[in-house]
């Protein structure tokens, strides 16, 4: 649809004695590189936005939501990890370090903002034969700065580490990575507790639905696997499930979502902030 989500209007209320709200959520969306907004109608809408999204309130909600799941949404923090991809013409360090993750050496001595420069790497081949890349992460505050450097700085970054354990790689013949924080459609990359003594309640304050038109959806509410993919999808799964069987009622206890979802009778718009991209 190649456009981006800029407001979500929705009927506040819960089905009660077997009767759904009579109303119909709407979403507003500007075609990307235009000004005019398109409006979606639907029985219901599932927000499956990045916490980062909600928390820097570029989708608006008519009416606002609810002090619970606001309080819920700022209380939580959104971290940031970053990945980059080098891909090789050969696996030079299958005959010294045929792993699937390896660690990058000489970190004690780091500075605090250079020791999240890529501390280990995932050997692709293990999963993928002949690929003959190196994942790398980047984490902490190094994953924040490096999105302010250029990619060219990134990948000698990237290749001093690969060079402390293996002094003669060659240059990759190809490089990627992530820019999450900086990116406008997730602000950040994955969710976690604020403060040591946090607990889930966060998220389960955000698997309950809103309304019975509204709910929300993404790793950040599901309160046992906040922060994975696995999470992400069972959280859809649960919306899905709480609005096709018409038991959207706000309860903060993610229902079972294991039984498969039919198509049929969908009445449900599933929501991403940019309708046109997948991560």
């Amino acid at each position: 649809m190649n456009a981006t989500v800029t407001e979500v209007s929705y009927c506040t209320g819960f089905k009660q004695d077997g009767v759904v709200p009579p109303c119909a959520a709407k979403v507003s969306a500007v075609e990307t590189g235009g000004t005019a907004v398109t409006e979606y109608s639907a029985d219901a809408v599932i927000v499956a936005v990045p916490l980062g999204v909600l928390q820097a309130d570029k989708v608006k909600f008519t009416p606002p939501l609810p002090a619970s799941h606001a309080d819920a949404i700022g209380r939580m923090q959104f971290g940031v990890v970053n990945k980059a991809v080098a891909v090789f013409d050969t696996d030079f360090w299958s005959s010294g370090c045929n792993n699937e993750l390896m660690l990058a050496i000489n970190q004690q001595n780091a500075n605090i903002d250079s020791r999240g420069m890529f501390p280990y790497f995932m050997n692709t081949n293990k999963h993928w034969t002949g690929t003959n890349a190196l994942l790398g992460f980047a984490v902490g505050r190094y994953a924040i700065a490096s999105e302010q450097k250029t990619d060219a700085q990134v990948e000698a970054d990237f290749m001093s580490r690969i060079r402390q354990q293996f002094p003669n790689a060659p240059n990759p013949t190809y490089f990627m990575r992530t820019k999450w924080g900086s990116d406008p459609f997730a602000h950040g990359s994955y969710t976690t507790p604020a403060g040591l003594d946090a607990k889930m309640d966060e998220m389960r304050i955000l698997s309950g639905a809103v309304s019975a038109s509204l709910t929300l959806a993404g790793e950040h509410t599901h309160p046992n696997w906040a922060a994975t993919v696995h999470g992400a999808y069972q959280s859809g799964q649960r919306a899905a499930a709480d609005i096709m069987s018409g038991t959207a009622t706000g309860s903060s206890s993610p229902s079972d979502a294991s039984s498969s979802i039919s198509s049929a009778g969908v009445c449900a718009l599933v929501l991403l902030y940019r309708l046109a991209e997948c991560f």
